[in-house]
């Protein structure tokens, strides 16, 4: 007969203890946390992780949605390493390639974000070379390059579409505080205002202008306000959802996508300061692009090779608490 010693009753609870945080742990791998590839699904979003088919978007620094074909996205480099600085690719949700576009008489110094978007009825394209990262452009003064967006049926593998900007201005800050280095620029298509969040000071801050109604035109940032619920974390990306529902944001001090919430007829500064939902990301490289799809599906893309495209499928919207009043 083999005797047996009572385990005391301390060491029981302390077992207990170990076992049920070990159960912890793993449901919390299986079910909370994003992968480098694949997919991860937690109680508030479905996150899927995808390598693009092409090696041209080395430096992948911006992303915007098509207007024209809901499922492809529209995805441009920045202009440090790489060799298409004009280059606009057509890429579907799944990561493959279906043309490209070279805007003919742009100057790539550093794009650093573009939008996709309806105005009158016509779909556009904008790409935002705003980035200033050693701070030598004078008011921050950036370009900005619009086109109309091509028909899918314009676009083939392996071959290229040149397109002329309809319409090319400019915009600085124009208040003698110098320059600035800004990654993020949206667009509120009903109010016809663009929106543009600093990076690289302390507190990020919100400006707006008007969109133009002339070739040429320079116009001039107006400050909003700023963000105290970025501080601290050098926002790299902005997008609005199109129906003003949300604000997506990613950031390069933290490896999480930001959406804060919007209600109807609240400012965009009031949506930001308020407490956003956080969704972590897969380890990134430098991720520094972020579109909204729809209002609840959000792509995000590094500058990194294989390049990869996160999505992120929003289910529980939180609703927003209001830290700023209109």
């Amino acid at each position: 007969v083999t005797s047996m010693k009572a385990v005391p009753a301390h060491y029981s609870h302390k077992l207990a203890i170990k076992r049920a945080l070990r159960l912890v742990v793993v449901l919390s791998v299986i079910f909370c946390l994003p992968f480098s590839s694949g997919i991860a699904i937690t109680p508030e979003a479905k996150i899927t992780t995808m390598s693009l088919d092409t090696q041209a978007l080395d430096e992948l620094s911006g992303l915007a949605p098509s207007s024209r074909n809901p499922d492809l996205l529209w995805a441009h480099n920045d202009s440090t390493w790489s060799a298409n600085l004009n280059d606009l690719y057509a890429i579907t949700h799944t990561g493959h390639v279906r043309g490209r576009v070279t805007i003919t008489g742009a100057i790539n110094v550093d794009w650093e974000d573009m939008l996709g978007y309806t105005l009158d009825g016509k779909g556009y394209l904008m790409v935002c070379d705003v980035g200033d990262n050693r701070a030598v452009r004078p008011e921050s003064i950036g370009t900005y390059y619009v086109i109309e967006e091509p028909d899918i049926s314009q676009l083939a593998d392996g071959f290229t579409l040149y397109i002329k900007p309809v319409l090319t201005f400019t915009a600085s800050f124009g208040d003698g505080m110098g320059a600035r280095d800004v990654e993020g620029v949206a667009i509120d298509t009903a109010q016809r205002m663009l929106y543009l969040i600093t990076k690289r000071e302390a507190v990020p801050v919100l400006h707006s202008t008007p969109y133009p109604t002339t070739q040429g035109a320079s116009l001039v940032w107006n400050r909003l306000g700023e963000v105290q619920t970025l501080a601290g974390k050098w926002p790299t990306a902005m997008d609005f959802a199109a129906d003003g529902s949300g604000v997506a944001i990613v950031t390069h001090t933290t490896p999480y996508l930001y959406y804060f919430a919007r209600k109807p007829n609240q400012t965009w500064l009031s949506a930001i300061n308020n407490t956003p939902q956080t969704f972590a990301i897969p380890p990134q490289k430098q991720a520094e692009a972020v579109t909204f799809a729809k209002p609840n599906v959000v792509f995000l893309g590094s500058e990194q090779l294989p390049t990869q495209l996160v999505k992120v499928e929003i289910s529980t919207p939180i609703p927003t608490r209001s830290t700023q009043t209109d």
